[in-house]
């Protein structure tokens, strides 16, 4: 007879963000029938597919839970204190493992940029590190950055070719592509708020980012610190 099972619903309630790291297709798996069967949500947009096997999912107090793709792993990997709130970073499997440091500790990473190249063609937004999150609180009237990001190349993916209608938030953050130089913004299911943003760059420090690539595109891979 199995003993002190931990189990998801243990971690809520400590007012801390909560952030699951699931290093592999066995853990994702085991991740989804677990986050069910104690009566956890997912959005459409939340669940973790194929794709997203090695990723980060946040579980909030109301039991339920959000994929939060290029954001959520910035937040993940500068994990830091926010106001009162602390985000916790979590190896799933060595939690159900009943490991005594369960927490994702590894991952000690200077805050350098690095953008690595692909010879292929990019089918997303995200493509790696040289996807980039600007969180701006003006960015959605910002006609010039747009027109500037225009001028420059870049297009805008699939059907992220305007604010979406549907959203009840004000729209604060867009992703832009490097590589490939997609631009995709307010995609709905998944949650930016500011203590992310706090994790984004501004426009200005992209722009800087940007030139810099431009100059030295040639390298492979790129590295700003």
């Amino acid at each position: 007879m199995e003993t002190n099972v931990r189990t998801l619903s243990e971690l809520l309630g400590t007012g801390d963000k909560l952030y699951i790291y699931l290093a592999n297709a066995s853990a994702k798996n085991e991740f989804m029938k677990t986050a069910e069967k104690e009566g956890f949500s997912f959005g459409d947009a939340a669940k973790p597919t194929e794709r997203k096997a090695d990723t980060v999912m946040a579980l909030f107090d109301d039991k339920t839970i959000c994929y939060l793709g290029f954001a959520g792993f910035m937040a993940f990997r500068h994990a830091t204190h926010h106001s009162d709130k602390l985000i916790i970073r979590i190896d799933y499997q060595r939690y159900m493992n009943g490991d005594a440091n369960y927490y994702y500790d590894e991952l000690k990473e200077a805050d350098d940029i690095t953008v690595k190249r692909s010879t292929t063609e990019a089918h997303s937004i995200g493509d790696g590190s040289s996807a980039f999150l600007i969180y701006d609180e003006g960015i959605q009237e910002n006609d010039a950055f747009f027109a500037w990001l225009k001028d420059e190349g870049f297009h805008f993916w699939s059907s992220s070719k305007g604010w979406y209608s549907g959203a009840t938030w004000k729209v604060c953050w867009i992703y832009v592509n490097l590589n490939s130089k997609l631009i995709a913004r307010g995609i709905p299911g998944i949650r930016v708020t500011g203590e992310i943003g706090h994790h984004a760059i501004t426009i200005d420090e992209f722009k800087v980012i940007y030139g810099i690539y431009k100059k030295y595109e040639t390298l492979s891979p790129l590295k700003f610190n």
